[in-house]
């Protein structure tokens, strides 16, 4: 029959020593699921639905195969579902095969039934051969596993603990691993959140799919503290790093969302190497004002540095191997040089603006702003297409704002001196100042700019700051708040 599958045979153990005597009947009940042939090579098939009705039995099942002979007894053939057997068939489930043939050579001889009815009688038999099998199936998949069931008031639960917590998750593609490489080097506190969003490996489910649910999948994190110093001709900072690692990469990290990874040794051109990066997590919220330990660490890291790790073993490596830690440094540096601004102190800064091409071009812009006698926007600017000299001067408070933008806020800089307001046929066209008097940071809530870059509004045009070039982005500055240029007239 095509379809048959299911128990062909039910029956309890009779306890007695030999065939020959009866003996007290045991309480448990075996199944076998019954497999004939009269092939001279005695190979019979099992299919998918055979292997997951055996699978499914609450009680000691196994499989007989009878070997019809034309000219005299059969055959006998049997194997009891323990452990080996429960990996085989969980094996055959997890591929792509449609069938498994089994020949006489792969069970045990029928006189050697009563010996092996005597194991699947013993108590708790069924549960222990699937938790063995269930150990035996994880192990090459996770390494070392330890597999537990445990009972209470409410039922089963399956406590799957690994040494390595990384393990149990899919890393088939770019996506997995990188999901994953966040998890094991971002921000400690998100770590279990982003675990719970990843794929776990197919064949350590299959394997687990026979035991008791709900699971609790447990594992160990290396998270061991690493004293580290940068250092160089010019500066040295000291900070404290959690060193930890997956299956491809180990590190470095910060609480605060920052880590520095070193990839395992792979082969690249017909040479091992390791990829070294500076991590910023792009999900920290974390204040910089909270580390300050941090900031002055990156602000330590120069090209000509080196990082020294503490731990088991002192591992010393060079700053400049590390890709993308020079636009950190860079970060680092301008924040503090921008903490000389009048009102940065209200500033929401946080680590992700490390990892935002906007944020750090503001950032750059701020400490320019910040240092004495920058010239970081125009002292004269006319709006029209008109000389000086065909114009009115009158003396004035010259205010102008240049907004930017951080990851959480709008900054608008308030840039004021005393000056000359230029009129021409009685319209405004332009401005002079001497000397900016004053630089004052005001902070708003988000809005949309023109660009990515920092910006001086004059109200009928806008003006952009690229590495200290001018140039007409809009011409209209429509904020949806009333920031742009003013003055005000001396009488």
């Amino acid at each position: 029959m095509e379809h048959d599958f299911g128990f062909d045979f039910l029956c309890q153990i009779d306890m007695a020593k030999s065939l020959a005597q009866l003996g007290q009947i045991s309480g448990a009940i075996v199944g076998f699921s019954v497999r004939s042939t009269i092939k001279a090579s005695g190979k019979i098939k099992v299919t998918r639905a055979d292997a997951e009705c055996l699978l499914a039995a609450k009680f000691p099942v196994g499989l007989a195969l009878v070997k019809v002979n034309e000219e005299g007894p059969g055959e006998v053939f049997f194997r009891l579902l323990d452990e080996e057997f429960t990996v085989e068939l969980c094996s055959f489930l997890a591929s792509k095969k449609g069938v498994k043939h089994f020949v006489p050579g792969d069970l045990l001889p029928g006189v050697e039934i009563q010996e092996e009815m005597k194991r699947a009688s013993a108590s708790g038999f069924v549960e222990r051969s699937r938790l063995i099998a269930a150990e035996k199936f994880a192990a090459p998949i996770v390494g070392d596993v330890h597999i537990q069931i445990r009972r209470d008031s409410d039922g089963h639960t399956t406590l799957v603990t690994a040494l390595d917590l990384y393990k149990y998750f899919e890393q088939r593609n770019d996506s997995d691993r990188r999901a994953l490489h966040l998890a094991t080097f971002g921000v400690p506190r998100l770590r279990n959140k982003r675990l719970r969003s990843l794929a776990l490996k197919e064949g350590l489910m299959g394997g687990l799919a026979r035991l008791p649910q709900p699971y609790v999948l447990a594992g160990f994190v290396m998270d061991e503290p690493s004293p580290t110093r940068v250092g160089g001709p010019t500066a040295t900072a000291d900070l404290l790093l959690f060193r930890t690692g997956n299956e491809h990469h180990f590190g470095y990290v910060h609480e605060a969302g920052f880590a520095l990874t070193i990839s395992r040794r792979k082969k690249q051109d017909g040479q091992y190497v390791h990829e070294m990066h500076a991590l910023v997590d792009e999900e920290s919220d974390s204040d910089w004002a909270d580390h300050l330990d941090l900031l002055k660490f990156l602000d330590a890291c120069r090209p000509d540095s080196e990082f020294t790790f503490r731990g088991d073993r002192e591992i010393v490596l060079e700053a400049a191997y590390f890709e993308g830690l020079g636009k950190c440094s860079n970060f680092a540096s301008a924040l503090l040089q921008s903490r000389f601004l009048t009102g940065f102190e209200n500033v929401p800064v946080i680590v992700r603006d490390m990892t935002l091409e906007e944020s750090r071009a503001t950032m750059s812009w701020l400490a320019a702003a910040a240092m004495p006698d920058s010239h970081v926007i125009p002292r004269k600017l006319m709006t029209m297409n008109v000389e000086e000299g065909d114009c009115e001067a009158r003396d004035a408070l010259i205010e102008v704002p240049v907004v930017c933008n951080l990851a959480e806020a709008s900054v608008v800089v308030w840039f004021s001196g005393k000056g000359s307001v230029f009129f021409y046929e009685g319209e405004p066209c332009g401005f002079k100042v001497r000397a900016y008097e004053s630089r004052e940071v005001e902070v708003w809530e988000k809005f949309a700019k023109n660009s990515t870059f920092p910006e001086i509004s004059l109200g009928i045009a806008t003006l952009t700051i690229q590495n200290g070039v001018f140039a007409v982005a809009s011409e209209n500055a429509l904020y949806g708040h009333d920031i742009h240029l003013a003055w005000r007239l001396e009488d």
